[in-house]
């Protein structure tokens, strides 16, 4: 909803409809096999401009429609123009999000919450941001949520945004490190919104809950020095976050 066509793609479909439009036009008036022939001109001349117009990479026929994506905020929190009627209900959770990130740590917590209006090819890297918690509104874990939900759910991609390259999907570490920081912050393992059916739910648990109790059994700077190569893992998506969060060697 944030993307449109580039205006190099809008000029060469210009271009290739006026020549079809000429030839439709020439050939009406065509009375001799050599007038039909030179009526294909407008056609095939249109096309061959129109090839050297269209972007070279079908990555570049899309670039943001800066309109729809401009930003309307509540305080810290801000969604695009698109989707500016959710954002009474997302204010509050995201400012409570904010609240207990900062409790939990400290000037190293992020400020605010913003819809994520970058444009990414396919099969590239997510980039994310240690001072602003970046979503998206068709994200499992966001649109599954609402109220109290939703401020979980903001908390986790604050935490650990997810690393899977753009276009792809996966399950497991980054959900896994999610629930194990939001539980951290919250003082509470729950549930995530968004992680699937109830035999999934019950696969998350099974590998965070151990963990969790693990963490919050350590000393409070074993903790934080935990959540921190957690973190530095998963916004920079060069290590595994899970690994981190479990004191070894990430990837």
């Amino acid at each position: 909803m944030l993307v449109t066509l580039s205006a190099s793609v809008h000029v060469g479909q210009t271009i290739w409809l006026l020549g079809m439009a000429a030839t439709g036009f020439a050939l009406l008036i065509a009375a001799t096999p050599r007038a039909r022939l030179l009526a294909l001109t407008p056609v095939l001349a249109g096309a061959a401009i129109a090839l050297l117009v269209l972007p070279s990479h079908p990555r570049r026929m899309y670039v943001l429609d800066e309109a729809a994506a401009e930003l309307v905020c509540d305080g810290p929190v801000c969604v695009t123009e698109t989707h500016q009627a959710r954002l009474t209900d997302l204010a509050g959770p995201g400012r409570e999000a904010l609240r207990l990130l900062h409790e939990a740590l400290g000037g190293q917590g992020p400020v605010s919450v913003r819809e994520n209006i970058a444009v990414l090819p396919d099969g590239s890297t997510p980039q994310w941001s240690g001072k602003t918690v970046l979503f998206d509104f068709d994200d499992d874990i966001i649109a599954a949520a609402k109220g109290e939900e939703l401020t979980w759910a903001l908390i986790a991609k604050g935490m650990v945004p997810g690393c899977t390259p753009v276009g792809w999907s996966s399950f497991g570490g980054d959900e896994f490190a999610q629930t194990v920081a939001v539980g951290w912050v919250l003082g509470d393992l729950r549930p995530l919104p968004g992680t699937g059916s109830a035999s999934l739910h019950r696969e998350v648990d099974a590998e965070a809950r151990p963990l969790w109790t693990e963490l919050k059994a350590l000393p409070r700077p074993e903790q934080l020095s935990r959540i921190n190569a957690m973190r530095a893992a998963a916004l920079s998506c060069k290590g595994d976050a899970f690994d981190a969060l479990k004191g070894g060697v990430s990837r």
